[in-house]
């Protein structure tokens, strides 16, 4: 496949300011590296924090985006396992390397082949992006944090419950399915609209969180699950939420050290833990920081498989068409906040 000298972006130009489009030079994949022509891009909380608050932006202008599906159009030196043609989906570095490059709100990106997973031809590109922010955070919070064997390696290591606040997330729901797959039960909260849904993908239990009795319904439903609760993933991680997590896993019994993994910094405003009860803050930044044998076997094969057999499915799509001309659009949808879909920019 050829490519183009030049192609489109969507660029951060100056702090705090809206998207705007410009032309840049079509990068050539360096070794162990792909060129991806971009069909879709799934948008995040944190583009939009990053232009708000300054967030990995140490110089400009700023092309945003970790997520994107596409086609592979040129592979770096290397690799092997990856073709021109192959339809794929990538969590890109860009807020760790600080290369445009790398970064997804554009026509062409360059991204790790240790970051990119095929994808099965019955999936449309718009439903497959949607799947990788999410899928990574959650499988680092089991596997770095909370000490899972990943799923498919074994038995679990650990007869905890655990606790998924926020099930209707992104995060959330990639960690009930990622439980489910390691035969861990889960009790999970979200707004009642959801609890169907969430039932279906393996929750042994959903709460509403805006319930006064929210706590008291979880610590039940643990105890009547029999087995120790030690095990807690906030995918909201609000100074509303982590003191709930903190009380619920403080009340129930444990077989060892009780593990908090929350994806937001934990706020100066909320009180530590008590002892005997660890917390640590997610990040998918791990799998291109420090764990790429983690990236290496989530996308060597697995997520391929899981989406082909229906193990991992898409979040709902909030789609924008109109390609990058409607990213600022996408964007400010965003900004207004959204649960349990994905806001998706189409480009092709």
């Amino acid at each position: 496949m050829s490519k183009p000298s030049t192609h489109l972006a969507a660029i951060v130009p100056k702090a705090h300011s809206k998207l705007v489009i410009q032309e840049r030079k079509t990068p050539t994949p360096a070794e162990g590296e792909i060129l991806i022509q971009n069909h879709a891009i799934a948008l995040n909380p944190l583009d939009n924090r990053r232009v708000d608050w300054g967030l990995f932006m140490d110089s400009y202008p700023v092309v945003l985006g970790q997520d994107l599906t596409g086609v592979v159009v040129e592979v770096g030196p290397g690799v092997s396992n990856f073709k021109p043609g192959d339809r794929v989906i990538a969590f890109t570095p860009a807020v760790v390397t600080g290369n445009n490059d790398h970064a997804a709100f554009q026509q062409y990106t360059i991204t790790p082949a240790i970051n990119t997973s095929k994808i099965p031809d019955s999936l449309e590109f718009v439903d497959a992006v949607t799947v990788v922010c999410g899928i990574s955070t959650a499988i680092t919070a089991y596997d770095d944090v909370l000490k899972v064997r990943k799923p498919g390696s074994g038995p679990a290591a650990t007869d905890s419950a655990v606790l998924v606040w926020g099930g209707a997330s992104s995060v959330g729901k990639y960690a009930i399915e990622l439980a489910r797959l390691s035969g861990l039960p889960v009790i999970t909260t979200a707004s009642p609209r959801h609890h169907d849904s969430l039932r279906a993908l393996g929750a042994s239990a959903v709460f509403d969180y805006s319930s006064p009795t929210a706590v008291t319904d979880l610590i039940a439903a643990a105890e009547k699950l029999g087995k120790p609760l030690d095990l807690a993933i906030d995918a909201i991680s609000m100074p509303d939420t982590l003191p709930q997590v903190v009380e619920v896993l403080s009340k129930t019994p444990g077989s060892g050290a009780k593990i908090i993994a929350h994806t937001l910094p934990w706020p100066d405003s909320v009180p530590q833990p008590p002892r005997g009860m660890e917390h640590h803050h997610i990040t998918a930044k791990v799998l291109w920081e420090y764990r790429s044998e983690l990236a290496a076997w989530l996308n060597g094969g697995t997520l391929t498989a899981w989406l082909e057999e229906g193990k991992v499915k898409p979040l709902k799509v909030r789609l924008f068409e109109g390609g990058l001309q409607n990213a600022q659009k996408a964007m400010d949808s965003l900004a207004e906040g959204v649960s349990s879909e994905k806001v998706v920019l189409k480009l092709l």
